[in-house]
């Protein structure tokens, strides 16, 4: 059992001692627990959308590097602990820091900079999504002149699937591709445009 759990085990046999809760009660309760507890982990899960649904949904497809990853709590003060969490019954969100490097198609004028909030309800510590995001190139598509996510998930892309995207963009009549580069990284370049990462 996990240590989580255990806790919680030992709960409610004092409960079944103390209340004379029987061996089938008991065990009805436990049950309870679990589908209690399995249904708010799945809680924040959400239906998979396809790459094509994705890009036909975004106003704008940008490539981009995390230059840094920082999580804010609900009076939009930075928080320092790499312990600090999001996740239901939270106020705090995750925020990427991108440089944008090329603009594969937006329906507006892209920054070279943008900072993207996170879907609060996923689980994520500050640690964690620095270490799995920062540094990284990929590809964002995003929407609104807010340049918000398109989808809570399934909004970062390799930038191998490039190609996919613009030839799934040339079928689009509503999409007018229009790559332009604002500037071109190798991977030396990507330490100095994030400022010494």
């Amino acid at each position: 059992m996990s240590s989580s759990l255990q806790p919680l085990a030992a709960g409610l046999a004092t409960l079944a001692a103390v209340g004379g809760v029987r061996r089938l009660s008991m065990k009805r309760v436990f049950t309870s627990f679990l589908f209690f507890f399995i249904g708010n982990i799945y809680a924040t899960s959400i239906p998979e959308m396809s790459l094509p649904e994705l890009v036909e949904l975004a106003d704008h497809v940008v490539i981009g590097t995390v230059c840094k990853v920082d999580i804010v709590d609900k009076e939009n003060e930075e928080i320092f602990d790499r312990q600090a969490r999001t996740g239901p019954g939270l106020d705090n969100q995750i925020r990427l820091h991108i440089d944008i490097d090329e603009v594969i198609y937006s329906s507006t004028v892209v920054p070279e900079k943008l900072v993207i909030g996170l879907w609060s309800a996923w689980h994520h510590s500050l640690g964690g999504a620095k270490d799995a995001w920062e540094g990284k190139r990929q590809i964002f598509l995003l929407k609104s002149d807010s340049f918000k996510l398109v989808y809570p998930a399934y909004f970062r892309r390799n930038v191998a699937d490039q190609p996919r995207i613009e030839a799934i963009l040339n079928k689009l009549p509503n999409k007018r591709y229009q790559k332009r580069a604002l500037w071109v990284l190798d991977s030396q370049q990507v330490a100095r445009v994030c400022g010494g990462l």
